[in-house]
């Protein structure tokens, strides 16, 4: 058997294999991950990390999709989708600013005025989701149940 048959059969086990355990992201990316080891000259073990790390990051990412789904929470409405030309009152410097979410480590409340209506809908989400991000990748705040989101009254500088 030549190298290249070798090569196409062992592709061939290591698809079936990933499909009958489940794993398709091994599945997708061991092809171009084990071209980008050899380019590398990683250590299988390296190689092996970066296949495993793939799979446990694209399931985390399935697992939070499907539990939003799952929660049936209102459409997911991001900052950057936001048309701010549309909406001249909204100041997007403060918003951008929000989004940070330096407020948090200051341990700063946010509250969000004016009329009611689809605005909140787009402000709130829009800025906690951000800040709820970074809370959960670093320290959280110490009291999150009482974080909430505010817009800086008309006369306060912007921090951007």
């Amino acid at each position: 058997m030549s190298a290249p048959a070798k090569v196409q059969a062992m592709e061939a086990l290591i698809d079936a294999h990933a499909r009958e355990l489940h794993l398709p992201s091994i599945r997708d990316r061991f092809r171009p991950l084990a071209q980008e080891a050899m380019r590398d000259q990683q250590t299988p073990l390296a190689y092996l990390a970066a296949l495993l790390e793939a799979e446990v990051t694209e399931r985390a990412e399935r697992r939070e999709r499907r539990r939003l789904i799952d929660a049936r929470f209102p459409l997911t409405k991001r900052l950057e989708d936001f048309r701010f030309e549309e909406n001249p009152k909204i100041p997007q410097a403060t918003v951008a600013a929000l989004a940070q979410g330096s407020w948090i480590d200051d341990r700063e409340s946010v509250i969000l005025l004016g009329d009611s209506g689809a605005r909140h809908i787009w402000r709130s989400p829009s800025v906690c989701s951000p800040a709820n991000k970074n809370a959960a990748s670093g320290s959280p705040p110490s009291r999150p149940w009482r974080t909430s989101c505010k817009q800086p009254s008309p006369g306060a500088s912007s921090a951007a």
